[in-house]
């Protein structure tokens, strides 16, 4: 069976775009799967295109507009961490720098 990529397999729809801090945040389309039940293929998706996340922040907001974080280990996904505020600044404010590994 040959292998596929995550972005190859992906079904959700989502943005990226890497905050003045150097964050990266993702932002929900509210495709179906949401970024939230298929975080796991988001970061490897996101990983893949940025040759990897390094120790940057990934942040996300869901498609009710509200910011959490998510755990990451520069390739893969770990977990998700409450931030729980609506303004992106804000979040990038409460980004838990010991998710990262």
């Amino acid at each position: 069976m040959p292998k596929h990529s995550p972005r190859a397999l992906a079904q959700y729809d989502f943005s990226v775009h890497i905050a003045p801090s150097g964050g990266e945040v993702v932002i929900d389309q509210d495709g179906d799967p949401s970024v939230t039940h298929d975080a796991e293929a988001v970061v490897a998706d996101i990983a893949e295109r940025m040759g990897g996340l390094g120790a940057r922040p990934l942040i996300y907001r869901d498609s009710s507009g509200r910011y959490d974080g998510i755990s990451h280990d520069g390739q893969q996904f770990l977990g998700f961490y409450p931030i729980g505020v609506t303004d992106e600044s804000e979040a990038l404010i409460h980004v838990d720098l010991g998710s990262l590994t």
